[in-house]
């Protein structure tokens, strides 16, 4: 591998362009939902991190409240991303199958039983369909 021009392709853009990029990615049904399935995912062991942090530093604050807050924050912020999916968009369809795995269909069974919790029956169906198209997807021999 040839280093040098490896690194030039980086080199070669400017910010702006790089940051056009980025930018239109974010808008992206791939990136919606990779980053639901990341927050979930990830989310957990932060989660743990943030609690044994705050065990460590303040040994008056009710830890209990630390682990929900964190958990209500990490389900709402991975719900708003997936929540964009528009059932309509050949583009949404198509990236759903691509992106997913074994962590999609984790992340979506965490959210749908958090929300069940929460009494948002709403957001449970969306995600169960979400998750139905999943395992449906999966489930086709290729």
């Amino acid at each position: 591998m040839d280093l040098n021009r490896f690194f030039s392709f980086f080199n070669n853009r400017s910010n702006d362009e790089t940051e056009e990029n980025l930018s239109g990615f974010k808008k992206t049904p791939y990136f919606k939902i990779g980053v639901f399935t990341k927050l979930i995912i990830n989310g957990l062991s932060f989660k743990k991190q943030v609690v044994m942090f705050f065990e460590n530093s303040d040994g008056n604050l009710d830890m209990k409240d630390v682990d929900l807050m964190g958990e209500f924050m990490m389900y709402h912020r991975a719900w708003y991303w997936i929540s964009q999916l528009d059932w309509t968009d050949e583009e949404w369809l198509n990236d759903l199958r691509r992106s997913s795995d074994d962590e999609l269909l984790t992340a979506l069974k965490l959210s749908i039983d958090f929300f069940e919790d929460e009494e948002e029956f709403e957001r449970c169906a969306f995600l169960k369909k979400i998750q139905d198209f999943v395992e449906n997807y999966l489930a086709i021999p290729e």
